[in-house]
């Protein structure tokens, strides 16, 4: 594998995925030591070459000689054909690449959802991706389905009076969602929701083992399984809670 020289990927530093996968680039060779820089170090001439409102949502793979920029998956198959030589021709095929374009998309708008940060003040360059309610009603689809679809399926239960509390705390979840986002109900609400289903989905697999504990041993007693529950739902506020505090919400 040869280091792509000259090249320099420009990450988004509000964005722990985005620094996280840009730095195993140059961990891995792919990129020299200095082929990576975010939005907020950029200097004017390294703007000048940038599409400031595609760089939010595609990632840009700048080239220092020529100036030219590639965009998204364009730069990254360009890339990744690099480190893996032999799949080139799939990598950069036009067909693969449109499949591949709805799945970076989707990650690409809810980046700073799936993922949280805290966001740094004193940017010199906004970078944060555009509030686009399909995709996130697609990141809020596809959590919550993949909540139920444990719950359901290692047959999790925490009952009173007959009611399921795993299958209904989403609904009072959602009312203090809409209680806390009154005052902007269109992109605050959404984001919260997305914030509340990432959360939600990362507490149930945190507790995943314990439900599969039982599921094949039945030894979680009734009252047991309520005080997971409990546990379940401090985790879980706690984390949110400390999502929309860095968000100001």
């Amino acid at each position: 594998m040869k280091t792509l020289e000259n090249k320099t990927l420009i990450y988004d530093s509000n964005c722990p995925l985005c620094c996280w996968y840009t730095d195993k680039f140059i961990q891995m060779g792919a990129l020299p030591k200095n082929g990576r820089i975010s939005f907020n170090d950029l200097n004017e001439k390294e703007k000048s070459f940038l599409d400031e409102h595609r760089s939010k949502h595609q990632i840009p793979l700048l080239d220092a000689k020529t100036g030219k920029v590639h965009y998204g998956i364009d730069g990254l198959t360009l890339i990744l054909s690099n480190v893996f030589p032999l799949f080139e021709k799939v990598l950069t095929n036009e067909f693969c690449k449109k499949l591949v374009q709805p799945l970076y998309n989707f990650i690409s708008y809810n980046r700073r959802i799936i993922v949280p940060s805290k966001i740094a003040e004193n940017q010199t360059m906004d970078c944060a991706p555009d509030f686009h309610v399909g995709w996130r009603l697609g990141l809020i689809t596809v959590c919550l389905s993949l909540f139920y679809a444990l719950i359901l399926g290692l047959n999790v239960r925490a009952n009173i009076f007959g009611i399921n509390l795993f299958l209904v705390y989403p609904i009072l979840h959602l009312a203090f969602i809409l209680f806390i986002t009154k005052v902007d109900w269109k992109e605050k609400l959404w984001n919260a929701l997305g914030d509340f289903s990432v959360t939600n989905l990362s507490s149930t697999l945190l507790f995943t083992p314990l439900f599969l504990l039982n599921y094949y041993t039945q030894i979680i007693s009734d009252n047991l399984m309520f005080g997971i529950f409990i546990l379940f739902q401090m985790r879980l506020m706690y984390a949110f809670t400390k999502r929309i505090e860095n968000k100001k919400y």
